[in-house]
């Protein structure tokens, strides 16, 4: 099967946003999953749209999830 990462490498910005929220709304941690979704994430913070800014910083608070790369990353972009 492939890995977390590589999949996440071909979602667009909304789809990774989307991903994290389904799986925080779930209450379903997937460590694998989140580390891939943040890594995507980071990598094209800048192609992510307000609202998925803010859906993808509520998934991993959700989650517990603290990833300081994630959150420095989204911060940036909100400003």
């Amino acid at each position: 099967p492939a890995q977390p990462a590589g999949k996440v490498r071909q979602l667009q910005p909304q789809d990774i946003s989307s991903t994290a929220w389904s799986f925080a709304k779930m209450g379903v941690l997937d460590e694998p999953l989140m580390e891939a979704l943040s890594s995507g994430a980071v990598a094209r913070i800048e192609d992510f749209h307000p609202q998925a800014l803010s859906n993808t910083a509520w998934s991993f608070a959700a989650m517990r999830v603290l990833d300081r790369t994630l959150l420095d990353a989204i911060a940036a972009a909100s400003m």
